[in-house]
């Protein structure tokens, strides 16, 4: 009986063992597919996030680039990039938000400067160099004077030509009107 016992459990662990080697050959056969696996993974994660990071850059740096001019094109487009850029970093958003409700009503141009540069302290803080730049870093910009009077005109003529084709609720004027407000 003892003989029989015995036999059984050394039937049982020949298929203990038998198993055993069947799934470390197993293992040995899909452990380094599944390895590259796991790498190709981490690598498109790694890329996303550093895409990411670079969108970010971008922006950041257009943004301080046109500091002295926030009106710029390439500062307009990249304002209207954040809210995709940075749909992770809601603190930036909100700066957003705010210097867009700032642009969508009547503000004085301080408070839009000071809404815009609140912006890019945001994006430095998100980005994680707040330790190395600072708010009168940002505040400080170069901006020579004809480039500021010169943007004065522009502004004046497009707000004569405003008000030669749009009626003061914004709607159009029509022919008649216009004729008479550019000869007038």
């Amino acid at each position: 009986m003892a003989e029989a016992g015995a036999a059984w459990v050394q039937a049982i662990a020949a298929i203990a063992t038998f198993g055993a080697a069947c799934v470390a050959v197993w293992a040995t056969f899909s452990a380094p597919k599944r390895a590259a696996e796991i790498a190709e993974e981490l690598r498109r994660t790694n890329d996303r996030i550093d895409a990411e990071r670079r969108s970010q850059s971008y922006i950041l740096e257009t943004l301080l680039r046109h500091r002295g001019n926030i009106i710029h094109g390439d500062a307009v487009n990249a304002l209207n990039l954040i809210d995709i850029v940075f749909m992770n970093a809601l603190d930036v958003r909100e700066a957003y938000q705010q210097f867009w409700n700032a642009t969508a009503e009547p503000t004085p141009w301080e408070l839009k400067v000071e809404r815009y540069n609140t912006i890019i302290e945001r994006i430095i803080r998100h980005l994680g160099m707040s330790d190395h730049i600072k708010a009168s870093d940002i505040q400080r910009s170069y901006h020579p004077v004809g480039h500021a009077k010169f943007a004065q005109v522009q502004n004046a003529e497009m707000d004569v030509r405003w008000k030669w084709y749009f009626n003061e609720d914004g709607t159009p004027k029509d022919r008649q009107s216009i004729f008479k407000a550019k000869m007038g």
